[in-house]
């Protein structure tokens, strides 16, 4: 019997499953569906923050140069399906503040991320590799933290925060040093944003086009330390095309599932890939 040519092998690996895949290709498949649902789910019903969990799942299945290449094009395609559902609620003055800040964090990080010499002995890479997923394990730690931190009681009857020049460019280059290691500023941006008291649409919009602005700056930057490639955004481009599905479902799921209950489910599984993140670092040093 002729197999199908959606089933055959070459198919498989020039556009589904990376030949760098660590896993079973069932599983890498499984894993990619599970991370790009909840990124989109998290954009369209209940804030981008939740979306972190992505990077430290994908680590599981595929090196960390090709899922931070790999995954780029997936969260831009997110962030306009975002767009398209807030087409007019947004405040662009909201985050205008931030921007010098981010390119600064974007620019420097891409100068740290330069120094991984892809030619380098495997030794070598799998050390880089091992640190680089703490590093993502750590950021993704501090996101979990930071969600129990105390509330101020007077935070509801507090005036909308107007945030100066100063304040904002360092919280914006933390947003640019974390969105380059790991697509990891939902935190920070929230946290920017959330004292604003924007009407919820609107705080909704603005983040969406805060991250499509940014993603898209992002890229120039990936290709010129390749990290994002054809062959990266090839692998990209099935979970792209089922982006605007998780999105719709996130807007769907919003009215039907309680955001609290959301979050943490999705608090557990990011605790449980970045408990594996530190051990796979343990290893790698220790070997």
């Amino acid at each position: 019997m002729i197999p199908h040519p959606l089933l055959a092998e070459s198919f498989l690996h020039a556009w589904l499953v990376p030949p760098e895949a660590t896993v079973e290709p069932w599983l890498y498949i499984a894993t990619a569906v599970v991370a790009m649902t909840i990124t989109a789910v998290s954009k369209g019903g209940f804030g981008g923050g939740v979306g972190i969990v992505s990077v430290p799942l994908m680590l599981q299945v595929a090196p960390y140069q090709f899922v931070v290449g790999m995954w780029l094009p997936v969260l831009i395609a997110c962030d306009i399906a975002t767009i398209h559902r807030y087409p007019k609620e947004w405040s662009p003055r909201a985050f205008v503040k931030l921007a010098p800040g981010v390119l600064l964090g974007i620019a420097l990080t891409t100068w740290f991320l330069s120094g991984i010499d892809p030619q380098a002995p495997p030794a070598e890479l799998k050390h880089q590799e091992a640190w680089l997923k703490l590093g993502v394990a750590l950021i993704a730690f501090v996101f979990v933290a930071l969600q129990f931190r105390p509330k101020k009681q007077d935070a509801a009857s507090a005036e909308p925060w107007r945030p100066s020049w100063l304040a904002s460019t360092p919280i914006g280059f933390l947003a640019g040093v974390t969105t380059m290691i790991a697509h990891a500023a939902g935190t920070i941006v929230t946290m920017f944003f959330l004292p604003m008291k924007l009407d919820q649409r609107v705080f909704v919009g603005t983040t969406g086009r805060f991250f499509f602005t940014f993603n898209t700056l992002k890229i120039p930057f990936f290709v010129a330390i390749g990290f994002m490639t054809l062959a990266t955004f090839k692998q990209a481009l099935w979970l792209m095309l089922l982006a605007p599905l998780g999105v719709g479902f996130g807007s769907w799921l919003n009215r039907r599932l309680s955001a609290s209950r959301f979050i943490q489910l999705i608090y557990l599984f990011l605790v449980l890939a970045c408990l594996k993140l530190v051990y796979d670092w343990w290893k790698a040093v220790m070997s």
